[in-house]
Order: C-alpha cells, then structure tokens, then sequence
C-alpha cells in the first residue's frame, strides 16, 4: 500500500507541474472554437484495488433449467482457496403401469446423470461418486449453497471419465435439445433394483412421500483434484431408468419391452464450500475486510459462488487538476482487462456491474452510466474481446462519464465501488472473473479520461 501511495504521489506532482487551471473543468469552452477541438487520452489517475467478501447465503433449490439443475465440481488457485460444489436431488414418482400389470420381468435398473457442460480441465480424468442420503430432502424447504444434508460414506457408485464437448441427443418427444449432452450411467445392485421394481408392482410405492421413505435421495459429488466443474441437467437424461419386459403366459416370449424414467427434477440443490485457509485470502472473515490487490498477485478475483467481490477506489481523483490547454472532460471510462490465457479457460467471463459501496462493503446505488448518468440504465458491461488479434485482447468497460466527472468536482462522496456479476445463475456462480490491478503491465484497469484540448 505504501508502494501505490508513492507512485500515486508522483504522478500527482506530475500532473500538478504541467497543470495551470483547477475548479471547473469547462472553463474556455465559450471562447475555443469547438472546430480546433481534439480529445487526448488520459488514465494515469491512481487505483487502488482489493477483494472484499460477500458473506450472504443464495437459493439453489430454485435453479433449474434445460442446462442446469445442480453443479459438480472443483476449482482452486493459490489466491482464492478452494470452491467444491456438491448436487443433491429427490427422486420423482413417475406414473407407471407396473401395479395393474401381470406377467412384467425386471430387466435393470440404471442411475442416469446428464450433463449440458464441463469447464476447466475437461481433457484430463473427472472422478464423480454418487452417495445415498440418510434423510430425505424436505420438497417444500428452500435450500441454499450453504445448506448440506447427511449421507452415507460409502459411495453407490463411482465412475471416471473424461469430459468433452457432448452429443446432440432429443427429448422422449423426438425434439432436439439445443445443447449437447452427455451421460454418465451407472448399473444398480441387482438385488436393490429387484426391491424397488417389487415395491412398485405391489403398491408399496405410488407417490413422492413413499418414493422418499424408499430411496431418500442422492448426492453427487467429486473426489478429484483437478480443475473441473460440470453442470447437471434435470432433464429426462438425469434420474433412475427401470427396464423391463413383458412375457406372454403360454409361449413364454417376450412381448413388449419397455422402461420407466424417474427423474430428479422437482427438488434438488447444490451446495458451495468455500475453504480460503492458506491463502491472503484467509484473513477475509467479515464483511468489512479487504484484501488489497499487492497480497494477491497484484489482481483480484470475482467468484461468486464463494462470496468474493473486487473493490476499487481512486483515492485522489478530487485532487485531479486539468494540465494546461485542456478544456474538460469528454469521457470517462473505466475498463477492466481479466487475466486469461485462452478463451476456453474458467468458460465465458459473466457480464459484471458497479455499485457505490460504504466503508463495511455494503452495496448502496448503482454507479450511474454515461455523459449524463442515467441511473436507470443497466450498470452492467458484458465482456468483450477481440478475434482479430494474434494475442488475447479482451475487456469490460464501463462509460462512468458524468460519475467521474463529479468526483474530480467534489460534488459526489468519493466512495468505493464494488465490482460484481449480474447473474445468480448456476452457471454463472462458479466462475471467475481476475482483473488485473494497475501495477501489472498488461491485463490491467484503467480509468481513462478523454480530454478536450485547444489545438
């Protein structure tokens, strides 16, 4: 911090020397000639840049869609700690003939599971396990990332496989979906697939509450070590498959095949487990610490789902003095520039917003955007790159324009502003976002000025 302090020191000094008007910053507007008008660039103002901890819990019960009903994985790096993220799910009753029906045979009995996407380490192993838990989810609690439930230590099942880009498969209507999928299946015990397949031709089993006291639910979950999240879908690709066959009474042929799909579809939630221990980022403990950029890498990480947010501040930008021969401020833009190595790496960064912040880290407003600070306006700034370069050169950028220009007035309280997503989607929630700090000499932020000047 004392470091940033100095630089941002003699940068102001520099800026004083070469300076010879302050107070308003449209002074010789009148008497310039908007003809002789050109904008030079600017973003030498001072940024100060931590992570700060969003301590609240998000409902996961309610996420549920074609991608994503429940997130498996692990992701970790020696600043942020360690994110696993774990699914767990009910398994519906499905209406069926099996109770009204003579002559039926069981074939087998499969535990199916789904999945839209994997990022991360997708071309090495992915180890998944799937547990039974000892009590059933409760189908009208609501269930948060925090929230977890026993179960039993011995897996079920365990499998290993690779994860990749999927294959096109159709729903049981014969539609294509409009993502690939791929499945992992596992065969059940032959004696606990002949338990269920009689407990629903006697009648034992013909709802939700009875197909609870049965099976009590799953959890998926991963042992792995390596960078990989998968997201699960809830649809007729994810739950338990029954196969069976009917077989005529004299001949003793098989007549008719067929198979029952029971899904996980109405109750399920992931939970996230957040372990910073070992990291800077330990000393996050409460809402109002900071963690400043020069203890981690001189960056700093969003990642929603373990609670962590970027704050800036510009510390002096009320001291700022126009250098001489500079009529006002055109623009002003804040950009960010994630540090990534390729495109595929932690997927697509998430759309990111800005919001004024207090001195626990609390969100206040949002940062209004534009010349003219439409508050109204969506605060956001999707991220961007550009395929005509050879290297990755990519950002977000926020126009702060009328924001900015109130600080350097002293009309506004300097406040911090907080960086973060927009989205509480699962798909979102495991991903990362890392911005450079302005130390770094690439994949950096900037607050940029564009400066009218009298030619």
């Amino acid at each position: 911090m004392h470091f940033i302090h100095r630089v941002a020191g003699l940068l102001m000094a520099a800026l004083c020397l070469c300076a010879c008007q302050s107070g308003r910053l449209d002074i010789g507007q009148a008497i310039i000639n908007p003809q002789e008008f050109s904008i030079q660039a600017l973003d030498t103002i001072s940024i100060r840049v931590s992570t700060v901890l969003s301590p609240d819990s998000f409902v996961t019960s309610a996420q549920s869609s074609a991608d994503t009903a429940f997130l498996v994985g692990r992701w970790a790096d020696s600043n942020t700690g360690t994110l696993t993220t774990r699914g767990y799910g009910n398994v519906d009753y499905a209406s069926n003939p099996l109770a009204s029906t003579s002559n039926l045979t069981l074939d087998s009995l499969v535990f199916e599971l789904g999945y839209a996407y994997a990022y991360g380490d997708t071309t090495t192993a992915f180890s998944v396990e799937v547990h039974q838990l000892q009590t059933a989810l409760n189908r009208s609690k609501v269930y948060y990332n925090t929230s977890s439930v026993p179960y039993d230590s011995k897996a079920l099942f365990a499998r290993t496989v690779t994860p990749g880009p999927g294959t096109p498969v159709t729903t049981s209507a014969g539609t294509p979906l409009s993502r690939a999928y791929r499945q992992i299946r596992f065969r059940m015990n032959t004696t606990v697939a002949q338990s269920f397949f009689t407990a629903l031709t006697d009648g034992s089993i013909v709802d939700n509450v009875t197909m609870d006291e049965f099976w009590k639910g799953f959890v998926v979950l991963t042992p792995a070590s390596g960078n990989t999240m998968a997201g699960f879908s809830t649809n007729n690709l994810t739950g338990l498959r029954l196969y069976y066959h009917a077989v005529d009474n004299n001949t003793d042929v098989v007549v008719r095949s067929s198979s029952i799909h029971f899904p996980l579809q109405t109750t399920h939630f992931t939970q996230f487990i957040s372990d910073r221990s070992g990291t800077p980022l330990a000393a996050l403990q409460t809402r109002s610490d900071a963690v400043s950029s020069n203890l981690t890498g001189r960056s700093s990480s969003l990642v929603p789902g373990m609670g962590l947010r970027t704050r800036i501040e510009f510390p002096y930008i009320n001291q700022f003095e126009l250098p001489t021969g500079y009529a006002g401020v055109n623009s002003a833009q804040l950009v960010l520039e994630p540090i990534r190595q390729t495109l595929r790496d932690n997927l697509v960064p998430p759309d990111l917003a800005i919001f004024e912040a207090n001195a626990q880290n609390e969100l206040l407003s949002v940062v209004p955007i534009g010349a003219i600070g439409n508050v109204a306006q969506n605060n956001a700034a999707g991220y961007f790159y550009d395929p005509a370069q050879p290297e990755l050169t990519d950002s977000y950028t926020f126009d702060i324009t009328q924001y900015a220009t109130n600080l350097i007035r002293g009309r506004l309280p300097n406040r911090p502003i907080i960086i973060t997503n927009t989205s509480t989607d699962l798909r979102t929630l495991a991903r990362r976002v890392t911005i450079g700090d302005q130390q770094r000499s690439s994949d950096r932020i900037r607050l940029r000025l564009f400066l009218t000047s009298a030619q």
